[in-house]
């Protein structure tokens, strides 16, 4: 269970899934035939040109959107079947104390970051996405390694290698404002709310 509150939502609209369904209302939606953790790189990065645009065109037409994309509405959800932990006791019990400050700090950060662009739609969809990554990255890539109990310097290698730096490439002129430090937040953000785990 999700250790602290999440964003909560009172609409949704089921438009972010991978080859999404289009929501009510006259807003065009992007196809979302992209690349997932493993796929074309080059895919993804005009994926996120494309939001990009539409989201400059958001911001100047002012328009503001006042539901929450159904991707983005999942990892703010709970995952079930999960203990209820806090984070820090999530990270106890997979032997990262060390990184407790450090994941507090950037969640909190980047949860301030998730509030501060919620009233454009193509800000959630570029979060929704970068969250689906860290998420599908971290159980391709890092999470095998957490389960053979690899060292902390091999996890966080890991992690900067298949997470961080990928990511930072992809997010082009990064509108958001995205940084090393938001990326490791959406790590935690996910740990928080049980869909990223540090134990087998």
């Amino acid at each position: 269970m999700q250790d602290e509150t999440s964003t909560n939502s009172t609409v949704t609209q089921k438009n972010l899934s991978v080859g999404g369904d289009n929501a009510g209302g006259d807003v065009n939606k992007p196809t979302y035939n992209i690349s997932t953790a493993t796929g074309d790189t080059h895919a993804a990065v005009t994926f996120v040109a494309r939001l990009t645009k539409k989201y400059r065109e958001e911001k100047e037409k002012n328009a503001t959107f006042r539901q929450t994309v159904e991707k983005l509405e999942h990892y703010q959800t709970p995952a079930s079947g999960e203990p209820i932990l806090t984070l820090e006791e999530k990270l106890q019990k997979g032997g990262r104390e060390d990184l407790i400050n450090f994941a507090l700090r950037t969640k909190e950060m980047f949860t301030k970051k998730l509030a501060k662009h919620s009233l454009f739609e193509s800000a959630q969809e570029i979060n929704a996405f970068l969250l689906a990554e860290v998420f599908s990255r971290y159980h391709e890539f890092v999470y095998p390694h957490v389960c053979k109990s690899a060292s902390i310097e091999a996890v966080n290698a890991l992690v900067r290698t298949h997470i961080i730096d990928p990511l930072l490439g992809i997010l082009g002129e990064n509108v958001l404002g995205h940084y090393s430090d938001d990326i490791n937040g959406m790590l935690y953000f996910l740990t928080g709310n049980c869909h990223i785990k540090w134990i087998k």
